[in-house]
C-alpha cells in the first residue's frame, strides 16, 4: 500500500501545481511520516523539476508538521547542506524559518547561511532567508553579528526590497 501511495506521490510532481494544489496534497498527506520520509529519500534522485516541487511540497507539509518535522530535522539539514538547487535550498531554509532550530545545529545553520550570502550567484531569495535564519542566532550570539555585517554591506541584492527588510532588522 505504501509503495503504491509512494509511486502515484511521485507521479503527482510531473506537472506543475498552482500554490492551492500544493496546500490540497499537503491536507492529504496530513500527518502522513512515510510520506515524508519517502519524499526526503528521492528528493536528491529526482529531476530539478520534480526535487522543486517536492521541496515545495515538504516546505508546506513542514509548516503544518512541526512536530514531525522536528523529529527528522536533522535528515533536512543534510539535505540542506548537500543541496546545490536554489529552489531546494531557498523552501528548506523556509523549514528551518519556520521551525525552532534546535541548538545542535545553529553552528552548521550558521556556517551554510554565510556561505550562501557570500555566494552572490545565488537568486535573490535564498540570501534574505539566510538573512532570516541568522536574525535569531545574531541574538544569542552577538559576536556573529560583524560578519554578517560584512556580508550584506557591499551585497549585490542590497537593493532588493526582499533583502532590505531582512537589513534593517540587524540594525537595533
Amino acid at each position: 500500500m505504501v509503495k503504491m501511495i509512494n509511486e502515484n506521490l511521485l507521479g503527482w510532481f510531473n506537472k506543475p501545481h498552482s500554490k492551492t494544489e500544493i496546500n490540497d496534497l499537503v491536507l492529504l498527506l496530513h500527518n502522513e511520516e512515510n510520506a515524508l520520509l519517502f519524499l526526503l529519500k528521492v528528493i536528491n534522485k529526482a529531476e530539478k523539476n520534480h526535487a522543486m516541487r517536492i521541496s515545495w511540497v515538504l516546505q508546506s507539509w513542514a509548516e503544518k508538521n512541526q512536530h514531525l518535522t522536528l523529529l527528522h530535522i536533522h535528515k533536512i539539514m543534510k539535505l540542506l547542506e548537500e543541496s546545490n538547487n536554489d529552489t531546494i535550498l531557498r523552501n528548506f531554509l523556509g523549514i528551518f524559518i519556520d521551525a525552532c532550530i534546535p541548538i545542535k545545529l545553529e553552528g552548521r545553520i550558521t556556517h551554510l547561511c554565510c556561505k550562501l550570502l557570500g555566494d552572490h550567484h545565488r537568486p535573490v531569495a535564498v540570501h534574505p532567508n539566510s538573512l532570516t535564519l541568522l536574525l535569531p542566532i545574531s541574538h544569542k550570539y552577538p559576536l556573529i553579528r560583524n560578519e554578517i555585517k560584512i556580508l550584506i554591506k557591499d551585497h549585490p541584492n542590497s537593493l532588493k526590497a526582499s533583502f532590505q527588510v531582512r537589513i534593517k532588522r540587524f540594525q537595533y
